[in-house]
């Protein structure tokens, strides 16, 4: 999907692309589902959000987001009590975060959009180093500025 593109009606953006590479890499490119390894064809991994792109403020946090094949993707947003009771076994912890705060109501001031950018850009950097030098596990990532959900 190209950047600045739409999908599900809303429009994909640098830091969405951030993100989803992040979140993709961090799971060194295999579906948490299945588990198959995408590591060579990229392009049928997906950044799966267990609460709606819609929901602006959660949208880029990585605890809303799964590394999932086309295929179990597909079959998850089919299934949207299937997909929440599926990221509910494999992160408790997430699930739960995504859940009490889905229908808060918040946006990012002016300026913060940025630094969420590059605080997730650092941690891309940092992940890329790991990676080059013999790391191979996957990697948790921190979300931005924890007190902003607070």
């Amino acid at each position: 999907m190209r950047r600045g593109s739409k999908a599900f009606g809303v429009k994909r953006t640098k830091y969405d692309a951030l993100i989803s590479t992040l979140v993709r890499e961090a799971n060194c490119w295999k579906c948490q589902r299945c588990g198959g390894d995408f590591s060579t064809l990229r392009q049928h991994l997906q950044a799966s959000h267990v609460a709606s792109r819609a929901i602006g403020w959660l949208r880029h946090d990585p605890r809303n987001i799964a590394a999932l094949c086309a295929k179990c993707h597909s079959q998850l947003e089919a299934r949207p009590i299937e997909h929440a009771e599926w990221y509910k076994s494999v992160n408790p912890e997430a699930y739960e975060f995504v859940k009490e705060n889905q229908h808060k109501v918040k946006k990012k001031r002016v300026g913060e959009i940025d630094q969420m950018y590059n605080f997730y850009k650092a941690q891309k950097k940092k992940l890329d180093e790991l990676r080059f030098e013999g790391y191979t596990g996957t990697y948790v990532i921190a979300p931005w500025k924890e007190e902003y959900y607070e």
